[in-house]
């Protein structure tokens, strides 16, 4: 018998991806000062990484709303 069911373990799961994502973020952020001397280049990096975050975050926020949570 498993300690937890299925859908509390992919909450779980999903929960410290999220945890993971979240730490990313804000390492980046923080450390994105001691990584370029130049304000461009500060800018095109903080650019490409949140530009990344926007694109696959809106096609899963459409999946999200088409398949749902009860599927």
């Amino acid at each position: 018998m498993p300690c937890l069911s299925t859908r509390k373990s992919l909450i779980l799961l999903l929960w410290l991806g999220d945890v993971c994502l979240y730490m990313g973020r804000t390492n980046v952020s923080v450390a994105i000062g001691a990584m370029f001397s130049s304000d461009a280049a500060e800018g095109r990096m903080l650019a490409a990484f949140y530009c990344g975050y926007f694109a696959f975050q809106t096609p899963a926020g459409w999946l999200a709303s088409r398949f749902g949570g009860s599927r």
